[in-house]
């Protein structure tokens, strides 16, 4: 979360993020036009947003399974309160971004920040689901759940 906080002052700012894009595209002897930076640019930022929260995500999912007695391999109750927690964190980010002149907020991010959460939660399922399935074919058996 801090992470996330600090990517939201002044040093997550586009103007920093373009310096290191517009180095790289150079390095590769690649079009370095503002066209192409700006465009590198925004997908890479709405990918990080996306990618914090899924990881923030991952972690809250996991701290919060070390700390109940629960046997079973998923909670829905879980998934819903851990997206709704980084929707909550997103909406307070967003609003912070208020007081920090070289940011701007948006609803939008606030909704690829959820988005980002609740498919890397979704990922977790899927292969925690693909696990049970392999080790019911590969033991012969039912696995506990």
């Amino acid at each position: 979360m801090l992470v996330i906080f600090m990517a939201s002052t002044s040093l997550g700012t586009s103007e920093h993020s373009k310096t290191i894009i517009r180095a790289t595209l150079a390095f590769l002897h690649l079009d370095v036009s503002p066209h192409r930076i700006h465009t590198i640019d925004h997908l890479l930022r709405k990918l990080a947003h996306g990618l914090e929260y899924g990881i923030l995500a991952l972690l809250v999912w996991r701290a919060r399974r070390s700390t109940t007695s629960t046997t079973h391999l998923w909670v829905w109750k879980e998934f819903f309160w851990i997206v709704g927690f980084a929707m909550f964190y997103a909406s307070t980010d967003e609003f912070h971004q208020l007081f920090v002149a070289s940011r701007t907020p948006s609803f939008y991010d606030v909704l690829i920040d959820t988005s980002g959460a609740a498919m890397m939660l979704l990922a977790v399922w899927f292969w925690k689901r693909a696990r049970e399935i392999w080790d019911r074919e590969t033991n012969g058996g039912p696995v506990s759940a």
